[in-house]
């Protein structure tokens, strides 16, 4: 449901406590670009919010989508929620905000740098990851609340079908074949493939295993022109029981 992928910048975020990972310190970064007003990426949509907007849609769970047009006693009534695409211009930055359903928030400014998924080893993750970057554009948090503050991990990672997310980034970079990712959890963790399924033959064809136990399934959206991943639900099976 994510669209944005914004992590704590130190010094910037004073609030954002600790996590798992380190603060981004922007100032290591010889390769960073604080994106101007004038070049805003973060506020955009890929296609016509009036078509968006008719169809009474919104883009995802995050609070983030259009204000469906409700209608009462014969005529059309304007929902009070949260602007699509709230941002402003402090400092001569693209400053953006986040707010979600269950009440977390947050502010930041956009930052333009080459991001790539590595390791924890930062040696190794330079060596033999930094190959993929990408320029990537993110939000740079300066101030986080609810979760955000307490969390094992630091910020989010917006996966959603919108045009600024890391799939889509290292797609029309080529670094990966297809505008893919899968997820496969378990008690112990799990996985996320970039770029496939995890099959061997999608990902490595000099791989020896798959993670899966059975061939791949596959089902079209119900919706195209949606950052939800919709499907059209035929039955809810738990075990040998059908969901009525």
């Amino acid at each position: 449901g994510s669209r944005l992928t914004a992590f704590p910048c130190k010094p910037q975020c004073r609030n954002c406590m600790k996590h798992v990972s380190k603060q981004f310190v922007l100032d290591s970064s010889s390769t960073h670009h604080i994106n101007t007003c004038a070049e805003c990426k973060l506020t955009r949509a890929e296609f016509s919010l009036d078509a968006y907007l008719t169809r009474g849609e919104i883009g995802g769970n995050s609070g983030d989508g259009p204000s469906p047009g409700l209608r009462g006693a014969g005529k059309k009534v304007t929902h009070p929620q949260r602007n699509l695409f709230p941002n402003s211009c402090i400092q001569s930055q693209c400053a953006i905000e986040q707010h979600y359903t269950e009440g977390s928030s947050w502010n930041a400014f956009e930052v333009t740098d080459n991001v790539w998924l590595g390791s924890t080893d930062e040696s190794i993750s330079k060596r033999e990851h930094a190959k993929h970057s990408t320029p990537f554009s993110f939000g740079c948090q300066t101030q986080v609340t609810g979760l955000f503050e307490k969390q094992y991990a630091d910020g989010i990672m917006g996966m959603s079908l919108y045009t600024h997310t890391l799939v889509n980034a290292w797609y029309r970079h080529k670094m990966i074949p297809q505008e893919t990712f899968s997820i496969c959890l378990n008690e112990h963790g799990g996985s996320l493939t970039i770029g496939g399924t995890g099959s061997a033959t999608t990902i490595n064809e000099t791989a020896k295993r798959s993670h899966h136990l059975m061939p791949m399934q596959y089902t079209p959206f119900a919706k195209m022109r949606s950052w939800y991943y919709t499907v059209q639900v035929t039955s809810v099976t738990v075990g040998d029981h059908v969901l009525p």
